[in-house]
């Protein structure tokens, strides 16, 4: 590297850097082996499409007309905001014109064809049909075809409500589903149906006969024989879980080995609360029927037997 001497480049008086060459004419020629390539020219401030006037993006040209170059659509000018009749500045309404010169210039246009079919005066859509016709021609094949009105009304003498439903307009229907009765009036209140009873039947827990109702699956006669169910089969009731533990030892009452107190719910070895009489067959949440015992045994003694009684 050269140091106190200028660029090698004619009209250059920059310090030399590398082969004789300043920065600037040395990293030309590394990106395009040549010194002399002419560097990046000024962009321009506004768009070089006529009649635009946006801030230029790149290559001279504004957002909208660089990415329509990009495109390969043509660079067409803005549309005017004022009218382009002469002698008028009102804002443009289509076609470049406002909307009283707009209307002018369509007066002198063709006039639009009509539906062919006979006594139809809308315009055509396609085929020479207007949009109506031409549905019906694809739908039905036969652009002169009417449809059957089916309208019919309710069954309910004297309603000429349009039918919603079974027959019946919404105001019946809405009577005869919520009351039964489509005359029935909004204000009376429902009529249920009587339930149907069951015979008598005996308590699981104290074997008292009582009346279930209408309940086909009532077992118990009562709150105070039917079980509670906070305990049964509650084995992460960690509560009742140490309860048992401190009162009667911290020792499984099946398998006779010591219970960790240490281990929670799920773990296979912690404690659980048992029931020595199954809830299922009339056992109760008291303490006398309440045992700690394992979780895996727990769970392997299930429902077989009760041969394990205090």
């Amino acid at each position: 590297m050269t140091v106190g001497r200028s660029c090698s480049i004619d009209g250059c008086s920059k310090p030399s850097r590398k082969r004789g060459w300043c920065e600037m004419h040395y990293s030309r020629y590394k990106v395009h082996g040549d010194p002399l390539v002419p560097g990046k020219r000024e962009q321009s401030i506004v768009c070089r499409v006529a009649d635009c006037g946006d801030k230029s993006l790149a290559k001279d040209l504004c957002r909208r007309h660089y990415y329509a170059e990009r495109r390969g659509a043509p660079l067409l000018p803005r549309k005017p905001s004022e009218c382009t009749a002469e002698g008028c500045a009102s804002p443009v309404h289509g076609r470049g014109l406002c909307a009283k010169h707009y209307a002018r210039s369509r007066a002198h246009l063709p006039p639009r064809a009509t539906c062919s079919v006979d006594g139809c005066v809308e315009g055509a859509h396609s085929r020479g049909l207007c949009g109506a016709h031409y549905q019906r021609w694809r739908r039905f094949g036969d652009a002169e075809f009417e449809p059957p009105q089916s309208v019919r009304k309710c069954t309910i003498e004297g309603c000429d409500e349009v039918t919603n439903g079974r027959g019946l307009c919404s105001r019946h229907y809405y009577r005869w589903w919520r009351y039964g009765d489509p005359l029935i009036s909004k204000n009376r209140p429902r009529v249920r149906q009587p339930q149907y009873q069951f015979g008598m039947r005996s308590c699981v827990t104290c074997g008292k006969e009582f009346d279930p109702g209408g309940s086909a699956v009532r077992k118990y006669c009562g709150k105070r024989c039917k079980p509670s169910g906070r305990i049964a089969g509650s084995v992460n009731k960690r509560s009742w879980v140490e309860k048992l533990g401190g009162q009667d030892g911290w020792k499984c009452w099946l398998c006779e080995l010591p219970v960790d107190p240490s281990l929670y719910w799920p773990h296979r070895w912690a404690g659980s609360v048992d029931h020595v009489v199954h809830v299922s067959n009339g056992g109760t949440d008291e303490r006398s029927n309440l045992r700690l015992a394992h979780l895996t045994c727990n769970v392997s003694r299930k429902n077989a037997n009760d041969a394990h009684q205090p």
